[in-house]
């Protein structure tokens, strides 16, 4: 695997029974545009879904079906940068997801780490990202994959995976259920 490292990470098998106990008591919600929760928040704004969806474009801000490019889309009023997401949100205080946190911050330089929920049937635009991510898969099945480049591969449910995004790839589920994993932004 040239795009894809599988790490010898403790593994938290608890971390569904959690978000869905934080999701049943609307501790949390999936955000209806870009299904995302964000574990991180900046210093002084303790806000779940402040690191949601791209940093720099405003997706909000449009009718996603009449865009033609990434040109039409408007930049963002306040641009934050991976770099500013530095504490843990307190909704995720006492919680699997703090000690995941918790684990990564001591290992890697963090940017923003994001619960991201992928709906059935779906999957996300031919991108790269600036920098590599963890994933950590919550809930998958055999219709879930990643793909980098020229390989494809479906990330098993609680094991960590190094992936290099910083060239093109994306990711789809071609089940007929939710996938949920942990992505974490790694930075040099």
């Amino acid at each position: 695997m040239k795009y894809f490292d599988k790490l010898n990470l403790p593994t938290f098998s608890n971390a569904q029974k959690d978000l869905d106990n934080l999701i049943d008591n609307e501790i949390v919600t999936w955000l209806p545009r870009n299904n995302q929760i964000c574990l991180n928040c900046v210093v002084g704004k303790d806000d779940p879904y402040l690191g949601t969806g791209s940093l720099y474009y405003d997706w909000e801000k449009i009718d996603v079906s009449t865009i033609n490019s990434k040109n039409d889309v408007p930049v963002k009023d306040v641009i934050y940068e991976e770099e500013d997401f530095t504490e843990l949100c307190t909704k995720f205080k006492n919680t699997v997801f703090e000690e995941m946190y918790l684990l990564l911050k001591t290992n890697y330089k963090l940017g923003r780490v994001r619960l991201m929920k992928s709906l059935p049937k779906t999957c996300l635009s031919w991108h790269f990202d600036n920098s590599k991510r963890l994933h950590y898969p919550i809930i998958t099945n055999d219709g879930c994959f990643m793909i980098i480049e020229d390989e494809t591969l479906h990330l098993e449910s609680n094991n960590w995976y190094l992936t290099n995004t910083t060239v093109k790839h994306t990711a789809l589920n071609a089940s007929y259920s939710p996938r949920v994993h942990l992505v974490a932004t790694i930075l040099e």
